[in-house]
């Protein structure tokens, strides 16, 4: 990250968690879903490029936890189904 003089307002500097899956993705995929999620999160609210984090979840559900409880496995709906 840049260098900042002073408190860093991070609510309007940092984007909001962004999630999406999609299984065995191949790493020049990740890359090209990676940047074109930066690209497009700088352009849409000018947030520094630099600021912006994509994580890509490749982990089983049991090693996120929220509210206490352990999330499920990714099951990808049935084709043409929404999730």
């Amino acid at each position: 990250m840049p260098h900042v003089d002073g408190p860093v307002n991070y609510r309007a500097t940092v984007p909001p968690p962004l999630r999406w899956h999609h299984p065995q993705m191949r790493v020049e995929q990740k890359r090209a879903l990676a940047s074109g999620i930066t690209r497009a999160v700088h352009e849409a609210i000018g947030s520094p490029v630099e600021y912006i984090y994509v994580l890509i979840r490749e982990t089983p559900g049991f090693h996120h936890v929220q509210g206490g409880e352990h999330l499920p496995d990714y099951l990808a709906a049935p084709a043409g189904q929404p999730r």
